[in-house]
């Protein structure tokens, strides 16, 4: 969740900057633009939980190793974007991406912990989206002033991570029981 929200947060503040100094939009422009391009996402991303909503998720870990697939293809459509329907088909993929891994994500810390422990994890995971949202974009303004593909390049490597992370969730460790004899 931290990962993602963290990747996502600054594409809040950079995304309008990039319209202007990728495509040369004016403020007002990049501003309208920005707006399309950040619903297209959210609003994706929320179709996306309703249709889940309707189905049980039988396994949440397949599911959080698609979405983060869907979401590294989308900060690539967003890295290699040369026009603003590009970004928009990667703000749509990656609401997409958003919209499978959040609900998998939650099905997996609350599988994987126990009763007394749901309400702590629960926490845990919405501090990481705060945390997220809130360094986010201060990240990504700061990277944005090194080089303006820098906080893209960042947010793959963040998404690579989730995809790493939700390798792993798919193979648990085994833990083998030792018997004395």
């Amino acid at each position: 969740t931290f990962c993602v929200l963290l990747a996502y947060g600054m594409l809040q503040q950079i995304t309008g900057l990039r319209l202007q100094d990728s495509l040369g939009y004016s403020s007002s422009d990049a501003i309208k633009g920005t707006g399309a391009l950040m619903t297209s996402s959210m609003a994706l991303m929320a179709c996306v939980q309703a249709i889940i909503f309707k189905f049980s998720v039988k396994n949440p870990a397949r599911l959080l190793l698609i979405g983060a697939l869907i979401s590294v293809l989308g900060f690539y459509f967003l890295y290699v974007g040369s026009s603003f329907w590009i970004y928009l088909a990667g703000m749509a993929i990656l609401g997409l991406g958003m919209g499978l891994m959040f609900p998998a994500n939650l099905a997996l810390l609350s599988l994987n912990s126990k009763e007394h422990n749901q309400a702590r994890i629960a926490s845990i995971n919405n501090i990481g989206k705060g945390l997220g949202f809130a360094i986010g974009p201060l990240l990504g303004a700061t990277l944005y002033q090194k080089t303006t593909d820098l906080p893209i390049i960042f947010a793959i490597g963040l998404a690579i991570i989730t995809l790493i992370l939700s390798l792993i969730s798919m193979f648990p460790p085994r833990i083998k029981s030792v018997h004395k004899i």
